[in-house]
């Protein structure tokens, strides 16, 4: 596959995943092995979008590319694994997520041809899922209220991506 075709999947795969997210929100009642099975799309398709984001980012930074990488995967494994978010597992998998997301944002702040304003809102989806990872054994309702700002930074920069991917795949 060229690096257009990927990142033109990518940027599908960045849209296709806030919109089946959405799509999820009536399998919340149902819980369990529905919400993970039904979970699995949206975490496969946000590994698309940081397999594209490696191949972009590897040839300045290779090191720190192959992290970001490795932390997203890791943490999108962890989280269809899951349980809930006060559990162990799913606070490592919000902590490591936000490394992951903490590094794409440095990435794309070194990089000219990512707008800053896209770098800027993956840092803070970023920073806010590694907060709430961190407020939620001691402050869960406080985590649960950064979650929510995760969460919209998280929508504003998938969106961004699916723009951003299919533009530079044109390019």
């Amino acid at each position: 596959m060229s690096n257009n075709s990927l990142y033109r999947f990518a940027g599908w795969s960045a849209l296709l995943s806030v919109v089946l997210s959405f799509a999820l929100f009536p399998l919340e009642s149902v819980g369990g092995w529905a919400l993970r099975l039904g979970s699995f799309v949206p975490l496969a398709l946000s590994g698309v979008v940081f397999y594209a984001l490696f191949v972009f980012h590897r040839p300045q930074a290779a090191t720190v590319s192959l992290v970001m990488l490795i932390c997203g995967a890791v943490a999108l494994f962890m989280e269809f694994l899951g349980g809930t978010p006060e559990s162990a597992m799913g606070i490592a998998s919000h902590a490591i997520y936000g490394v992951a997301f903490l590094l794409v944002g440095y990435l794309a702040w070194g990089e000219s041809r990512i707008p800053r304003w896209i770098a800027i809102c993956v840092l803070l989806a970023g920073a806010s899922v590694l907060a709430s990872a961190i407020l939620t054994p001691f402050a869960y309702s406080l985590a649960e209220t950064i979650g929510y700002i995760y969460f919209l930074a998280w929508i504003v920069w998938s969106v961004a991506m699916w723009r951003w991917f299919l533009k530079t795949a044109a390019a």
